[in-house]
Formats: structure tokens, sequence, C-alpha cells
């Protein structure tokens, strides 16, 4: 054989070895893009989802040339958006790139709108859209400031949760405003109810500093109740026989039901830095009903026994109006 035919006997064993390479590279090269599309599925799916905003409202905002972003409208409670996940913090503030809304669907698309939130959790990704839903049913507490529903929402869970009522007239007498513990901040105090008609009281005050509500009082009923607002000095039961002048406002929580119901006055005490809770009524007519109640549910084995049962003024039972 010549040396050309060889020549060309061996370029083409080369170019068929290169196509081999090349074919095996580009399945390679497939299989490695493959492997990192599923490897990464579930967090580009993340980097998009459904928000619903709880804030009584959130701004939405145009981002300019400038880098700064410009309110153009508001989102109100309950707006669903769809967000990435990814955002910017310009000024301590949040912002999250708008795609579309439950009220808007291609607007967003054309520029880069950004919603923008102070705390995240005023986003609720929508596994928790019917359970706000459920716990906050009317306006009135939708409007609530986000810190307030999170408080309550993080002592609530689920199986045992407690929400506001759905009575528009009821709800009117289940929130109030005040500075309870005279430190000058807005604080409120609220009931919340469950299908079995029993209720939890709530009082809330503000840290300023942190920005966020806490939980400083609860108390737990059973039936419906209502609260109302009472003013410093206003005459209430503290413990003793008489009416004293309260040393500031308060809250008096009380039964709707007319038989075993009960009154009771919510005040803050500067000295135990805590809430009393005082039970309206006289401390001998308290002790009277205590010492009955105590001598009915022994009667009979211990009957030739009598014992003289004391009302410890100041406990948690605290009595006032």
């Amino acid at each position: 054989m010549s040396e050309e035919p060889r020549q060309n006997k061996k370029r083409r064993g080369l170019k068929v070895l290169l196509i081999i390479v090349s074919v095996l590279m580009a399945i390679g090269i497939g299989l490695a893009y493959l492997l990192w599309w599923e490897l990464t599925r579930q967090e580009r799916i993340s980097m998009t989802a459904d928000y619903m905003v709880i804030a009584p409202e959130l701004n939405i905002t145009e981002k300019g040339r400038d880098g700064l972003f410009k309110t153009i409208e508001t989102a109100p409670y309950g707006t669903i958006l769809n967000i990435q996940r990814k955002g910017e913090r310009q000024n301590s503030k949040n912002y999250f790139k708008v795609l579309s809304s439950s009220v808007e669907v291609d607007k967003y698309k054309k520029n880069d709108f950004y919603v923008e939130t102070l705390d995240e959790y005023e986003l609720q990704d929508m596994h928790h859209n019917d359970r706000f839903n459920r716990i906050f049913p009317l306006k009135e507490t939708q409007q609530l400031p986000t810190h307030i529903k999170k408080a309550l929402v993080e002592d609530s869970y689920y199986g045992n949760e407690y929400r506001f009522t759905q009575d528009v007239h009821r709800i009117k007498s289940s929130i109030v405003w005040a500075d309870f513990n005279k430190d000058e901040e807005t604080d409120i105090a609220v009931l919340l109810e469950q299908n079995n008609h029993m209720h939890k009281l709530y009082v809330l005050c503000y840290n300023k500093d942190l920005k966020q509500s806490y939980i400083t009082h609860t108390d737990y009923n059973g039936g419906f109740a209502v609260i109302r607002f009472f003013k410093e000095n206003a005459l209430i039961f503290m413990g003793g026989e008489k009416l004293e002048k309260a040393p500031n406002c308060g809250i008096i929580y009380e039964s709707t039901q007319k038989e075993n119901g009960f009154k009771y006055a919510v005040i803050y005490e500067p000295k135990t830095m805590k809430f009393a809770q005082y039970i309206q009524k006289p401390l001998s007519e308290i002790q009277a009903e205590e010492f009955e109640h105590y001598h009915d549910d022994y009667r009979g084995e211990y009957s030739n026994n009598p014992v003289e049962v004391e009302a410890v003024e100041g406990k948690v039972i605290e009595i006032a109006d």
C-alpha cells in the first residue's frame, strides 16, 4: 500500500474518532445539564411564589433608573402577589419583585415593580391564606397592625385556634385601645373565641424599640364576653370592701351570661409590673361565695366539720371592679 492511501485511511480514522468523542461529549454535557436541571428544579420553582398581603396594606413601588423605589399604589390586606423570593434591601426596607397579582395580571410584567415591606411577615405564603381569613374575618380585624396579628397568630395553633368573632355587632366590644402600662405607647386588649364558645382575653403592649407587640396578660373563660375601657380614677373594686379610684386606665372584662357570669377589672400594677385581674364585688361578698361554694362541695361527709375559708386578697382571681 502506497503512502497516500495510508494517510487517507489515517485521516478517516481520526475523523471518526473525533465524531465519536464529540458525540460522547455532547451526551455528557446533556446528561450533566439534565442532572443540574433536576437538582435545581425545586430551587427554581421556589424562586417565585404566591404570597398574601396580611398587613393592612403594602406599597407597590417602581424602581427608577437611579435605583430608588417610588410608590405608585398600594395592595390591601388579602391581595395575592406572585413575587420573586430573592429581594433587595434599601433603607431598612425589603423589596420583592412583583410579577402579577390577584388584581393586576399583566401590568407588572412591563416594568420593574416591587412590593415594599418593613417586616417579611407582612407577606405570607398561600398555605396560611385560609388560616388568616379565619382568625381575622372582618375588616376591623384585618386592619390591625401586622405586629399585633403576628403575636396573636404565633400564640394560636391548629386544633386549638382562637379567632375574632364574625359577628359585626360583637366585634365592637372585642377590641380596646389604650396606653395600659403608662409608657406613652398605644396598647391593645382583644377577645378571641372558639367554636365551642370558649373565649380568650389578650392584653398586648407595644415595644417601641423592637416595633413589636408582646402578650402581657391572658385569661380563658366559657361563654361569650365583652370588654370595655375605663379611665384613670374610675371607681372599681381592687380586693377590698369599698370602691377605689383606679390608679390608671384599664379594661372591664365581663361575661354576657346572666347566671354564673363574671365581671373583672384588668389593670396594670407598676409595683409588680404585671396586670392584675380583680373581681368586681366587695371582698366580704367574695368570701361568702367562696365559703358557700366550698361548703356545697364538701357537704355530707365533712358537714359536721365546717372549715372557715379565707379569700386571699390579690390572687390571680384578684377581686376588683
